[in-house]
Parts: structure tokens; C-alpha cells; sequence
């Protein structure tokens, strides 16, 4: 109990200082030690802009060189794995909660977390949404504003919601 306590402390320090520390107060270097205080794996030369909402910071995994724009928001109930050179743009959200469909009492039926995997390289651009147990390849590119229900292969731009194929990038 007490473990569940301390934890759910940690993770309003947390939410409290990363609101307080917008870009213009403070570096990119003191967010990212603060990720790692609270848990997540950061690579080197990772920049993290300001008003970032994550849940849950031990399931956040950010390879090196990452860079994360403003008011991006995480929902680690599964992990989120960025790779090497992942830039994510303004306002971007990844969930890895659900919920199965459930009875007709209550639809929201049983919780399901699934995990999701960012490749190197990619880029997702401003307020785009990737939902739970999404893989999206290296070097692929999401555009701004796509919702992303299914894997997205590397090399691929997708675009729209949700999100579909619109052509291969060159390599």
C-alpha cells in the first residue's frame, strides 16, 4: 500500500514540475534528468521541450538523440519505446491503455495495455495519436494530425484518420 502511495506522489511531483518548467525557465538538460529521476531510460543528447504530461515514466524508454517537442502527452500503462533519432512534434499523444469491448451494463469492459514501439529515425508530427500495441518502423513518417490504429512499416509515410499508406520513402 505504502509502494502505491509513494508512487502515485512521485507521479504528481512529477506532472507539477514538468508543467512548471516551461521552455523558457529552464533547459531541455534538467527535464531529461528529471525523466530519469522518475524512472524512465534516456539516451544521450536527448532534448525534452516543455509541458510534457506522461504516466507512469518506468515504462518510457528513449533511445539517444531524441527529440521531443511541447506538450506532448504519454500514457506508459504498457511501455513506449522511442528509438535512436525519433523527433516527435508539438502536442503529439501515445496511449497504450484500452479496454476490451463490455457488456452492455458498462462497455468499457477489461483494461488492456499494449505496448508501443517507435523505430529510429521516425518522425511524427504536431498532434498526431498513436494508439496501444502500434509498431511504427524506422524512418517512417507520420504526418501532423493522423491518428495511428495499425503497425506503419518503415520507410512509409502515412497520413489522415485513421492513418493510412501513402507512399514509400526513398532510402
Amino acid at each position: 500500500m505504502f509502494n502505491r502511495q509513494l508512487f502515485f506522489v512521485k507521479q504528481r511531483i512529477f506532472y507539477f514540475v514538468s508543467f512548471v518548467l516551461l521552455d523558457n525557465l529552464s533547459s531541455s538538460r534538467l527535464r531529461t534528468s528529471l525523466l530519469r529521476l522518475f524512472g524512465a531510460t534516456v539516451g544521450k543528447k536527448c532534448a525534452v521541450r516543455g509541458g510534457l504530461l506522461i504516466q507512469e515514466a518506468f515504462n518510457f524508454t528513449m533511445g539517444d538523440d531524441v527529440f521531443v517537442n511541447a506538450a506532448c502527452c504519454f500514457d506508459c500503462s504498457a511501455p513506449i519505446i522511442l528509438g535512436d533519432g525519433v523527433r516527435l512534434g508539438y502536442q503529439v499523444t501515445i496511449i497504450t491503455g484500452g479496454h476490451e469491448i463490455g457488456a452492455a451494463e458498462c462497455r468499457a469492459g477489461a483494461y488492456s495495455p499494449k505496448p508501443v514501439t517507435i523505430g529510429d529515425g521516425a518522425w511524427i508530427g504536431a498532434r498526431a495519436t498513436v494508439f496501444s500495441g502500434v509498431s511504427i518502423g524506422n524512418g517512417a513518417v507520420v504526418a501532423s494530425g493522423s491518428v495511428v490504429t495499425m503497425d506503419v512499416k518503415p520507410h512509409t509515410l502515412v497520413a489522415g484518420v485513421p492513418a493510412r499508406h501513402v507512399k514509400t520513402l526513398e532510402l
